[in-house]
């Protein structure tokens, strides 16, 4: 909730809160907004605001990660272009683990995405939208950034590169033992996964 709070908060008012640290909070509360919101986001209504609904990520988790990236990137980039940055990234990984994300590419009939969502996250239980996959992922940011800056198809061709050697869930596992595999939430196996 705090986070939903600092996004509407005059700027003049916030005399006991350090005005850069509020600045970055209400960014990366924008940016889960956005990404919420908005059709055609790689994380369309996946993201649980306030804690609630039927998103695979938590809104607190999110800024969280994104708190971090925000803070280094913004001394050198604006917003528009830390947003398309992670857009690119992230519609990365929706696009090449398709049967792992839980949003659809290109698909605007709400029921197809459901029925997808469903199948990925309660079925499959793929870990890539989840805490794990994208903690894992946005922890990576940095380095991919560094490498990619606004480059779309670098985005791709970077991800693509982890194709065939993770599985994000345990039935892909199951179906290929030579892929790396880790459940888990915590931040030793955040960097674990990292780290593959």
């Amino acid at each position: 909730m705090i986070y939903d709070l600092a996004s509407v908060i005059e700027l003049e008012k916030r005399e006991n809160v350090a005005t850069e640290e509020l600045e970055v909070i209400t960014f990366c509360h924008k940016i889960c907004k956005v990404f919420y919101d908005q059709e055609g986001s790689p994380l369309y209504r996946q993201i649980r605001m306030l804690g609630t609904g039927q998103g695979s990520v938590s809104q607190g988790f999110l800024v969280d990660a994104l708190y971090l990236i925000v803070v280094k990137l913004r001394q050198e980039y604006n917003e528009q272009e830390i947003f398309n940055a992670l857009y690119y990234y992230l519609s990365s990984f929706q696009s090449i683990f398709s049967d792992d994300w839980p949003v659809l590419e290109n698909v605007d009939n709400i029921e197809d995405q459901k029925k997808h969502a469903h199948n990925v996250l309660k079925v499959k239980k793929s870990q890539l939208a989840k805490t794990l996959g994208l903690g894992a992922i946005l922890l990576n940011f940095p380095l991919v950034f560094s490498r990619c800056k606004f480059d779309p198809d670098l985005y791709e061709r970077y991800v693509s590169r982890l194709k065939g050697k993770i599985a994000w869930s345990k039935q892909s596992w199951e179906e290929d033992k030579s892929l790396y595999f880790i459940e888990g939430t915590n931040k030793k196996v955040l960097k674990s996964l990292l780290k593959k």
